[in-house]
C-alpha cells in the first residue's frame, strides 16, 4: 500500500506531461500558422488540422498494428522468428477458430446493419419539421458507456430459473407466445447476435448523425435536378 500512491502519482504525472507537451506543440503550430497569409495559409491550415490527427493515428493505430503483425511471426518472447507457426496453431485450435469466426461476423454484420439503419433514420427524420427531438433520443445511447448499455440490456436478456419470477423483457415476450424461455447468453450462436444488437443500438445514432450531415451537405440544386430526372 505504501508504494501504491507514489506509483499512481507517477503514472498520472506522465499522462499529464504527455498532454502538456501535446498542447504546447499544438500551440506552437497555431502560432506559426497565424504568421502566414495567402495561398500558403491554406496549406498551413491543412497541416494544422490534419497533422495532429495523422500523428496520433500513426502512433496509436498504424505503428501498433505493424508491430503486432511482426510479432505474430515470432515466438512468445518476441525474440526468435518462427514463421507461420502461430497461424498454424490458430487454425488447428478449435477455440481460436470460434473466436475468428465470431470476429468475422462482428466485422461484417455490425457495420452494415448500423449504417443501413442509420441511413434509413437519417432520410426519414430529415423530412420531419421537428427532427432535433427524435434525433436526440436516438443518439442518446451513444452518450452512455458500454457498461451502462450492458446494464440496460440485462433487463431485456435476463433469465431466472423456474422457481423465480422472470424479469427479462425478451423472456416474458417468449413466454407470452407459448415458447419456453432460455438463458439467452448461453445459447450459441444466438448470444453473439444478441450482443451485436447492443452494439448496433449504441452506434446507430452516431451513424445517423454523420449520414444526416452528409445528406444536408448536398446542394439543393443537385437534389432538385435529380428529382426532375426521376432519381
Amino acid at each position: 500500500m505504501d508504494g501504491f500512491l507514489p506509483t499512481t502519482l507517477a503514472k498520472f504525472g506522465s499522462v499529464f506531461s504527455a498532454i502538456a507537451v501535446f498542447i504546447i506543440i499544438l500551440g506552437v503550430i497555431f502560432f506559426i500558422a497565424g504568421k502566414f497569409n495567402g495561398k500558403k495559409a491554406r496549406y498551413i491550415a491543412i497541416a494544422v488540422f490534419v497533422g495532429p490527427a495523422l500523428i496520433l493515428l500513426t502512433a496509436g493505430l498504424i505503428i501498433p498494428a505493424i508491430r503486432t503483425v511482426m510479432f505474430s511471426f515470432m515466438d512468445p518472447d518476441s525474440l526468435k522468428f518462427i514463421g507461420f507457426d502461430n497461424y498454424t496453431w490458430m487454425i488447428q485450435d478449435e477455440s481460436i477458430r470460434t473466436v475468428l469466426f465470431n470476429t468475422i461476423l462482428w466485422v461484417i454484420i455490425t457495420p452494415i446493419v448500423t449504417t443501413a439503419i442509420g441511413l434509413a433514420l437519417a432520410v426519414l427524420l430529415d423530412r420531419m419539421k421537428h427532427e432535433s427531438l427524435p434525433k436526440s433520443l436516438i443518439f442518446m445511447p451513444m452518450a452512455i458507456s458500454f457498461v451502462g448499455a450492458s446494464i440496460i440490456w440485462r433487463f431485456v436478456y435476463d433469465y431466472a430459473k423456474d422457481e423465480y419470477p422472470q424479469t427479462g423483457l425478451l423472456t416474458n415476450l417468449v413466454t407470452l407466445v407459448g415458447r419456453e424461455p432460455h438463458n439467452w447468453m448461453l445459447e450459441k450462436p444466438l448470444n453473439s447476435l444478441l450482443l451485436m444488437v447492443i452494439f448496433i443500438w449504441v452506434q446507430t445514432g452516431f451513424a445517423m448523425v454523420i449520414l444526416s450531415a452528409a445528406i444536408k451537405a448536398v446542394p439543393s440544386d443537385i437534389v432538385e435536378a435529380s428529382a426532375l430526372d426521376g432519381a
